[in-house]
């Protein structure tokens, strides 16, 4: 469970009572919530937390037409056709324009609402070296302690 989730989404059910819209929470036991996922589907409203990643990681696994965890279902050709071309062009203005063009059919059209953003929190510990990151993961295979 992401700390402060709970919490975040009781602030949008007050923000959405103030615009005259109901919202029920139901708590699902995080434990369990991946096991049924036409569960989640039919939820109308879901919320979920992803780690920060870079869009042209993020877009295909989460927002792709054919992902399992495109929770809202939305589907859109143009959608699908500049995210597969962000994945395939080689050149690197083209790819980039792509990705953008994707982006933006997401934002205007797409299913998810983007409420909130809880930044990732970062610490160390004297003595530990190697520690590197990628796609906010800390990849610790090569980390080293010494006193």
């Amino acid at each position: 469970m992401t700390p402060g989730l709970t919490d975040a989404t009781k602030l949008l059910k007050q923000q959405l009572a103030d615009l005259g819209v109901t919202l029920t929470i139901t708590q699902q036991d995080p434990t369990t919530l991946w096991s049924n996922l036409d569960k989640v589907y039919a939820s109308q409203m879901f919320t979920n937390y992803f780690t920060n990643r870079p869009p042209a990681m993020t877009l295909p696994v989460y927002q792709s037409p054919d992902s399992p965890y495109n929770f809202s279902q939305w589907k859109d050709p143009a959608y699908a056709r500049a995210l597969t071309e962000s994945q395939t062009l080689t050149d690197p203005t083209a790819r980039a324009r792509a990705l953008t063009r994707a982006q933006q059919l997401l934002r205007d059209n797409g299913g998810d609402i983007v409420w909130g953003y809880q930044p990732n929190l970062g610490a160390h510990v004297n003595g530990v070296k190697g520690i590197t990151t990628t796609q906010s993961v800390p990849l610790f295979a090569k980390a080293t302690f010494t006193r």
